[in-house]
């Protein structure tokens, strides 16, 4: 018996022992800590007592319990891991690690301590050696879930969400009730833009007890995205006073009240946002756009310094951010050297993060577009005459060549409805085929018939509807990947309409280099736009080809906006919709607008983009020359 320790003590401390073993931990802790009143002493008691604190999330009792316990008995291996995952609860992240790699030391093969190491330095943002500790982790122990989780997170904050989804959804397989990584999931898809199954995912989640305000957390980044406005201010309106000073949300009631045009109070939150949190680069960005005025000399040392940082701890998207917050930094200062450096920085960042496959691309979408010939086109089609809702408006065109404009045009009139890019052919191909992708089989597209193509025409329509959108209207849509598929899209609705929509190729492949768009993987090489931009030149000659070409409407985004109510009129016409000359305000009507053009159409009809390339000539050839290893002029443009 220890000294001062009376026999009372010890069956106080085998009480307290029983009662924390059947899940009773408030209760073995009034009775460990009547022992300690009666003279016990031992580090068993400690530990009994550091593990009742641990269950019941009173951190810093549990740590001083632990480290009583390894003063008393010695460190042994338990106790240690315990100790550390306490410290990590706490947000005590060096201690942590330190103690973690006390562990590893004296024995590498503990996978635990591994993945204690990878979340201490999670903790810190050292996203790139928390990566190679969860990777240490699962080289020990290959069935360690969380690791598997942990490592999905990594991927994520380093920008690489498709690797992320492979990880989960085998781990969501091998472990169907367990939440935590439903949440991720859901974060990993929107980071992927499959906007729609992100929502459904993370929708079946926003009540649960543990993770639904997280999950509410990410849906609100999600209707941001897709437009659903009223239901982000609902959630947003929702939180908790103590939430509201969070980061995420203050970001997400900023990029609502942008839409909305309440910029006063965009900016305030914003200012207040980052002089508590300046490594967030998105917020200067946004800052900058707000008060169209570059940052002042202390705030773009802040962001030299963030960036640096983000780069030395591995956060390379991070760093990536800051290079293209920079860019738009030195834009306004009009330093045109020094922008288009840091674009370069940022977009070398993101690519080597990615490194888009185009070759692969290619091998999918070409074989999938030469499917659909004029003779496949007229077998497959729908029967018009026989369906009750009207055809849809699709705009076939580049990103960055004007398309929400011409969407907005045409989404004010009483007759139509602006979709954005909504992904409803995506989701009536999964539900016609099981693939999430139109380009990942092109062997389902030979396999097509008139009833698979009146399905899909079907599932295009519901999932439209269920998204919210009137289908008793011309539904527009500007999905960028239109021009890819159009023949599809022709067959599903051979009464649409379709715009063949063009910019200045120079200023539509130098305007996606410049955008920083996640969703866009070839954007971030010069070489990748090039491709991109004779990809979608290349598709439309193949559907000219095949198609009469009254079929298409040609739209030159320099014309229209120079000579601009002529334009609209022959629009309208084109998509035999009766003259609304509200279609000439469209700025000033309530639309949903969540691409990268939201600032321009706020401003109304923008003419300063037009041959916006020439300012930076001098730094352009390379993708002068990209442009024309595809087979294009693009100074003739």
């Amino acid at each position: 018996m220890t000294m001062n320790q009376t026999p009372n003590a010890q069956v106080l401390v085998r009480q307290a022992a029983s009662l924390l073993q059947q899940g009773f931990s408030k209760k073995a802790q009034q009775a460990i800590n009547l022992a300690f009143q009666q003279g016990a002493t031992s580090g068993v008691a400690w530990d009994i007592y550091a593990q009742a604190c641990a269950n019941l999330n009173q951190l810093q009792p549990a740590i001083l319990g632990l480290k009583k316990a390894i003063s008393l008995d010695g460190g042994r291996l338990d106790r240690a891991l315990l100790l550390g995952q306490m410290l990590v609860r706490a947000g005590q992240w060096q201690d942590a690690a330190n103690i973690y790699q006390q562990v590893i030391q004296q024995d590498d093969s503990q996978a635990k301590a591994w993945f204690g190491l990878g979340e201490s330095l999670l903790g810190t943002k050292d996203v790139e050696r928390a990566l190679r500790c969860f990777s240490g982790a699962l080289q020990r122990e290959p069935d360690f879930p969380e690791a598997r989780q942990r490592l999905a997170v990594c991927f994520l904050e380093k920008g690489q969400a498709l690797k992320a989804l492979r990880l989960l959804e085998k781990l969501i397989s091998d472990f169907p009730d367990a939440v935590g990584p439903k949440v991720d999931y859901g974060e990993a898809l929107r980071q992927a833009n499959r906007y729609r199954q992100a929502q459904q995912e993370l929708e079946k989640l926003q009540d649960h007890p543990v993770v639904g305000a997280l999950a509410r957390r990410r849906l609100v980044d999600v209707y941001l995205h897709i437009g659903e406005y009223d239901l982000a201010e609902k959630f947003l309106d929702s939180v908790d006073a103590l939430h509201q000073k969070e980061p995420d949300w203050i970001l997400q009631r900023v990029r609502l009240d942008n839409i909305h045009g309440r910029n006063v109070e965009a900016c305030e939150r914003l200012r207040f946002l980052l002089q508590s949190e300046p490594g967030i680069a998105n917020g200067w960005k946004q800052l900058m756009e707000l008060t169209k005025s570059p940052l002042s000399d202390g705030e773009l040392s802040c962001v030299k310094e963030q960036a640096r940082l983000a780069s030395k701890f591995g956060r390379q998207s991070t760093a990536a951010d800051f290079y293209f917050a920079l860019a738009f930094h030195f834009e306004l200062t009009g330093e045109r050297e020094l922008e288009f450096q840091s674009l370069e920085k940022g977009n070398n960042l993101k690519y080597g993060l990615i490194r888009f496959d185009f070759d692969n691309y290619l091998s999918r979408v070409l074989p999938s577009r030469e499917c659909y010939s004029a003779e496949k086109i007229h077998e497959w089609s729908v029967d018009s005459k026989a369906q009750s809702s009207p055809a849809p408006i699709f705009i076939l065109s580049l990103p960055r060549s004007g398309s929400t404009l011409v969407e907005q045009i045409l989404g004010v009139h009483g007759d139509a409805e602006a979709t954005g890019e909504s992904d409803f052919a995506e989701q009536a191909w999964f539900t016609l085929t099981g693939e999430r992708s139109l380009f990942s089989a092109p062997e389902l597209h030979r396999e097509m018939s008139a009833e698979k193509v009146e399905k899909f025409r079907q599932y295009y329509l519901e999932a439209a509807a269920a998204a919210g959108f009137d289908t008793r209207k011309r539904l527009v849509n500007k999905g960028i990947n239109n021009h890819k598929f159009a023949g599809l899209l022709k067959a599903a609705f051979p009464e649409a309409s379709f715009i063949d929509l063009r910019r200045n190729m120079m200023d539509v492949a130098f305007g996606c280099y410049r955008q920083n768009f996640a969703s866009q993987l070839f954007s971030f090489s010069m070489d990748g736009c090039a491709r991109e931009v004779a990809l979608f030149y290349d598709n439309m000659a193949f559907w000219y080809s095949q198609l009469p070409a009254q079929e298409f409407l040609p739209l030159h985004y320099e014309m229209l906006v120079s000579n601009f109510e002529p334009q609209v009129k022959e629009l309208l016409a084109y998509c035999s919709l009766s003259w609304d000359p509200r279609c000439l305000e469209f700025h000033s009507a309530k639309g949903k607008v969540s691409t990268a053009s939201i600032n321009q159409v706020n401003q109304g009809l923008f003419t300063q983009g037009v041959a916006r390339w020439k300012k930076y000539e001098a730094y352009l050839g390379p993708m002068v020359d990209a442009l024309r290893s595809q087979g294009l002029e693009p100074l003739s443009d």
